[in-house]
């Protein structure tokens, strides 16, 4: 379940606007940067991403990813999610098609509860790169 809620002056502050149904263990969340979408991982849920319109507060779409879509980041120009999962892999989702273009493996081990595992990402400001963090690892990406 996901809340929307005012963030500005007192006067609208801490007033929740709508409740939104996600799927099980929602856990990260991004915005496009016009704002009109939000994509929502599911953590050790289902292994989707679900996409809301946040102008109906809606979901749009829902993306099939596998196991345990953790983190995730849109590029600068919105044109791509990309989502860090437990099998050692991060996905490139197109944001106009919600479908994947491109899974990238970032490791070779990837047990599961475990180490070595993709946990946090960022994307460079100007998109060219994306850094993963690894899991109870010493290395980023």
């Amino acid at each position: 379940m996901l809340t929307a809620a005012h963030a500005g002056p007192a006067d609208h502050a801490d007033t929740v606007i709508d409740t939104i149904r996600v799927g099980d263990r929602p856990h990260h969340l991004a915005f496009t940067p016009d704002g009109t979408c939000a994509y929502v991982s599911h953590g050790a849920g289902n292994g989707q991403v679900s996409v809301i319109d946040t102008t109906t507060n809606t979901v749009t779409d829902t993306i099939d990813l596998g196991p345990s879509p953790y983190d995730l980041a849109i590029s600068p120009n919105g044109t791509h999610a990309y989502v860090t999962l437990g099998r050692g892999t991060v996905s490139v989702v197109d944001t106009t098609t919600n479908t994947v273009v491109e899974t990238v493996t970032v490791s070779k081990r990837w047990l599961w509860p475990g180490q070595g595992w993709p946990l946090n990402l960022a994307i460079s400001p100007d998109g060219t790169l994306v850094y993963v963090t690894q899991f109870d690892g010493d290395w980023c990406l």
